[in-house]
């Protein structure tokens, strides 16, 4: 027990003094990300999270990019979906393995134009889908095929097909 109380009075002190490697952030600075909906241009990957927009030659390099041009610290853990729009869907393999989103993050496929990102996070919070990161991985792994829903634009809304 004396060793316990010891260790944590040794972190807090290390803590208080700035030398454990712990960074902090203001809250202000966060850029949350609700919804992260991903294009492709020609060999462009497109990342567009509404607040935040970035684009590389892949999808890790449109991560930097997203983070490098956001108006503060990108906050991808909030994101609870993932839409792939058109080619985009490729990548999916890349994205789930990247670990960059929460794996309970829902996966949808937009064959269309991309949504704008606040409408599709509105409209998809309000519906459950069975796809998560989670569950693509899962899939990958087993080799399994992997039908997500479609979100579609219709007559000036959305609607999602499962």
């Amino acid at each position: 027990m004396k060793r316990i109380a010891l260790f944590l009075f040794l972190a807090a002190a290390l803590r208080l003094s700035g030398w454990l490697p712990f960074e902090s952030r203001d809250v202000a600075d966060l850029v949350p990300v609700r919804a992260l909906v991903v294009s492709l241009d020609g060999n462009t990957v497109i990342l567009d999270g509404g607040e935040a927009r970035g684009s590389g030659e892949s999808w890790t390099a449109a991560l930097a990019d997203l983070d490098r041009s956001a108006a503060g610290d990108v906050f991808l853990s909030t994101a609870e979906q993932l839409v792939l729009t058109g080619s985009a869907v490729t990548l999916l393999p890349e994205i789930v393995q990247s670990n960059a989103l929460r794996p309970a993050a829902q996966v949808c496929f937009a064959p269309e134009a991309p949504p704008h990102p606040s409408e599709a996070a509105d409209y998809l919070s309000a519906h459950e889908m069975d796809w998560t990161v989670q569950r693509v991985r899962t899939a990958l792994l087993r080799r399994e095929a992997v039908r997500l829903p479609v979100l579609a634009e219709t007559e000036g809304g959305l609607r999602l097909y499962a």
